[in-house]
C-alpha cells in the first residue's frame, strides 16, 4: 500500500508540473497572438536564432532557419525573450567597415553611397560610429523594400562595397591595419583585377530556397487580410456589389483551407 501511495504521490507531481507547463505556454501563446508581435512568414532573431516563422501556435511557434531546419520554440520561452522583427514594409541593412585615417572621409562616404545605390537601396546614409586606433569605423545603411530578401541583399551590399573600393583604390582596414609601411608610400594592398568577374551573373534569391514554409506561411496570411478586408467591404456595398464580392470572399477561403491542408499534410 505504501508503495502504491508513493506511486500516486508522483504521478500527481508529474501531472501538475505538465499542466502548469501546458498552461503556462498556453497563456503566452494566447498572449503572442493578441500582441501580433509577429505572424507567418516574418523574419525574427531571438538569441543566436535567425529565422522566418512557419507556424504560431497555442503551445509553440515553429521558426525556420537559415540553413532550413526548422526549430520549434515554447511560447513560454518565446514570451520570456526579447525578440528583434524585421518589418514587413521595409527594413535598412548595414554593414561596418574601418578606413585608414589618411582616406579623406567625403571620399569613403560617397563609394559606400555608390555601392548602396547599385544594390538599388532607398535612402542610404552614412555613420561615422567611432575614431580607433589606426583606423575610423563607418558604418552604411539602406532601406531594402523587400524585407524577405535581407540575407542575399546584405551579401550583395558587401560585395558591392568591395567592388566600389578596388575601383576607387580606397583600402579596408577591417579588423585591424597597422599603417607602418617600410616599402614604397605609393603601394596599395588591392586584388589585382583579372581576379574580379567581367561577366555578371543573375542573383539567386536564396530566401525562395531556404524560406520555402515561411513564404507559404506569408501568403496564407495575406490570403487571410485580404478576406478580412473584403469582410468589411461587404457591409458597406451595395446589392449589385455584395454578390461580386461574396464570391471573392468564398474563393480566397477555399484557398486558404486548400493550401493549410497541403501544410499540414507536408509537416
Amino acid at each position: 500500500m505504501q508503495i502504491l501511495s508513493i506511486l500516486g504521490l508522483l504521478l500527481s507531481a508529474v501531472i501538475a508540473l505538465s499542466s502548469t507547463t501546458l498552461v503556462s505556454n498556453a497563456m503566452a501563446g494566447i498572449m503572442l497572438r493578441m500582441t501580433h508581435e509577429f505572424r507567418g512568414g516574418d523574419f525574427i532573431e531571438v538569441d543566436d536564432l535567425v529565422g522566418r516563422v512557419t507556424d504560431l501556435g497555442i503551445f509553440h511557434t515553429e521558426l525556420q532557419l537559415v540553413n532550413r531546419d526548422v526549430v520549434s520554440l515554447p511560447n513560454l520561452w518565446l514570451a520570456q525573450k526579447s525578440v528583434k522583427v524585421t518589418r514587413r514594409d521595409g527594413t535598412f541593412i548595414n554593414l561596418s567597415l574601418s578606413i585608414g585615417y589618411s582616406v579623406n572621409h567625403q571620399d569613403v562616404e560617397q563609394a559606400l553611397l555608390k555601392a548602396a545605390q547599385q544594390c538599388k537601396l532607398a535612402d542610404p546614409f552614412v555613420f561615422i560610429e567611432a575614431f580607433l586606433d589606426h583606423a575610423i569605423r563607418y558604418r552604411l545603411y539602406g532601406m531594402l523594400d523587400q524585407s524577405a530578401e535581407r540575407l542575399s541583399k546584405t551579401s550583395e551590399l558587401y560585395k558591392a562595397v568591395l567592388d566600389v573600393f578596388v575601383e576607387e583604390g580606397i583600402e579596408i582596414a577591417s579588423p585591424s591595419l597597422m599603417d607602418r609601411r617600410e616599402y614604397e608610400p605609393t603601394t596599395r594592398h588591392l586584388p589585382p583585377e583579372s581576379t574580379r568577374l567581367k561577366k555578371k551573373k543573375i542573383p539567386t534569391v536564396v530566401e525562395d530556397l531556404v524560406f520555402d514554409k515561411a513564404e507559404e506561411a506569408q501568403s496564407i496570411e495575406d490570403l487571410k487580410q485580404a478576406q478580412a478586408k473584403l469582410t468589411q467591404a461587404l457591409e458597406k456595398s451595395s446589392k449589385q456589389g455584395k454578390e461580386t464580392i461574396e464570391k471573392k470572399i468564398q474563393a480566397i477561403g477555399e484557398e486558404i483551407e486548400k493550401r493549410e491542408e497541403k501544410r499540414k499534410s507536408e509537416s
